[in-house]
């Protein structure tokens, strides 16, 4: 049997090792106890952390044309407030005292992935089947995280400068000593798909986890879906799609659906019970409401891209009664103490149908694109008010992908942004993004390739590793 090294006096103290990572990434995960970590099911619950689900996103959001701010609204936002600078494109967005704690929870997520690929294999005890199965669960996790980073604080994958273009650091260790350089884009999108192969390729994992916030193989199929898409590998992204719909390609019905629940926007343990979800992911935003008091509109854009009996306009969003206007919902904590912005970022059935329809556009293969479309409004239109989509080109087909994709996905784990910069590219799809006045006039509008829809380092990650400047 492996011993710990003496370094390690049989246990890892995963708080200490976790907190020094604020030495060279500005992460400081305050765990709030040291946890020993020496036998096969302390690295288990290393794992079983609710951290691995729980992502404030919001700033993705406040990027994207997801959202609308009055112009009186965003007057009334601090000046150096980051979310006000993220809606207007600002530089800089952060001021010396902000802290990001979507960066800072990627990393830690990361330090504890690690802990379990790189030290598991020291445990007192535990079979070498079980040790393979929690191993490619940790793989799902880092790979999760990584691809969080690499899609929001990096410019998109091409080919063509995916090997130059750089992104964040690449840690696969616990030496809080270094002080990482940022890897390439290719070098991050390397570590995620070979984690994926990893965890696919392990025999021990099964097809589910024992609920949705534990990956099973569906998971690492849905991931690689998601992987594939952003680069543009339509033929390997429809192929783990299809894998991970052949394991899960229940749909809820919204109609009895919201009878019971109103909203779609679920805590994490209310998920299990969302039957699409394949992994639960959510996030909670508590700062915003409180600071600002301020509601967050829905663009008139987007809103004109549902029709009256469609569900998805009431499921995920409510309306100021004063202007009956769309905004997203605000919830009450279930203590009562405070409203918080809660965002549902699972990765559901709807994206695997989504994504394996527009590989079928994309393909010419029209007939199969609109069968998933028209299976999945089915189940989201008013009773007995569904009528089929029909397209008559490729074109057209993919061009009622992209809008399913926006009417289901929107404030859904920074998707809608990453969907704006991989189709920057895509004459005919491609996002040009404005921000209005009241009367409706454009005041400020960039591209879909701008480098201010990649979120920045803070001050203070660049003054604790300066290596992580360009």
């Amino acid at each position: 049997m492996k011993t710990l090294p003496s370094s390690f006096l049989l246990y890892v103290l995963l708080g200490c090792l976790l907190s020094s990572c604020s030495k060279f990434l500005d992460v400081n995960p305050n765990t709030g106890e040291h946890i020993s970590v020496r036998n096969f099911v302390d690295f288990e619950e290393v794992l079983n952390s609710r951290d691995f689900a729980s992502h404030n996103m919001i700033i993705a959001e406040f990027l994207s044309d997801n959202i609308y701010f009055h112009p009186d609204s965003v007057a009334r936002m601090a000046s150096d407030y980051s979310l006000r600078n993220a809606y207007l494109w600002n530089e800089p967005i952060w001021n010396n005292n902000d802290t990001d704690d979507l960066y800072r929870a990627l990393y830690r997520n990361i330090a504890q992935a690690n802990l379990v690929i790189n030290y598991l294999d020291f445990a007192l005890d535990g079979t070498a089947e079980g040790k393979r199965r929690l191993i490619a669960k940790a793989k799902i996790h880092r790979a999760y995280a990584y691809f969080i980073l690499v899609n929001l604080y990096a410019p998109q994958y091409n080919a063509a400068g995916a090997e130059s273009d750089l992104a964040v650091p690449l840690i696969t260790t616990l030496d809080a000593n270094q002080l990482p350089q940022r890897a390439t884009v290719k070098q991050l999108y390397d570590l995620i798909e070979q984690d994926l192969h990893d965890a696919m390729a392990t025999a021990e994992l099964p097809d589910k986890g024992k609920d949705v916030l534990h990956p099973g193989k569906i998971c690492a199929f849905a991931l690689s879906a998601k992987v594939q898409l952003q680069k543009g590998a339509y033929e390997q992204a429809l192929d783990s799609a299809n894998k991970a719909l052949a394991i899960n390609s229940f749909l809820i019905d919204y109609n009895p659906f919201l009878m019971e629940y109103e909203s779609y926007v679920f805590l994490l343990f209310q998920m299990e019970e969302y039957q699409e979800v394949i992994f639960g992911k959510a996030g909670q935003e508590f700062n915003f409401f409180q600071t600002t008091g301020l509601n967050i509109y829905l663009p008139k854009d987007l809103i004109s891209i549902y029709t009256e009996n469609d569900l998805r306009l009431f499921a995920h969003y409510g309306q100021n009664y004063n202007t009956w206007e769309y905004i997203y919902q605000i919830v009450a904590n279930p203590d009562g103490s405070s409203s918080v912005v809660r965002f549902n970022n699972a990765i559901t059935v709807p994206e695997m149908m989504l994504i394996a329809a527009e590989c079928h556009a994309r393909a010419g293969k029209v007939d199969e694109a609109m069968a998933l479309i028209n299976k999945l409004r089915f189940k989201r239109m008013l009773e007995d008010t569904h009528e089929d989509l029909v397209a008559e080109s490729p074109a057209e087909a993919l061009n009622y992908v992209l809008d399913e994709r926006r009417r289901e996905l929107s404030f859904k784990g920074g998707i809608r942004l990453m969907d704006i910069k991989r189709l920057a590219n895509d004459p005919l799809n491609r996002t040009v993004l404005n921000r209005y006045d009241a009367e409706g006039n454009v005041i400020k509008t960039i591209e879909s390739n701008s480098r201010r829809l990649i979120i920045p380092f803070t001050p203070r990650a660049l003054i604790f590793n300066p290596n992580l400047r360009e």
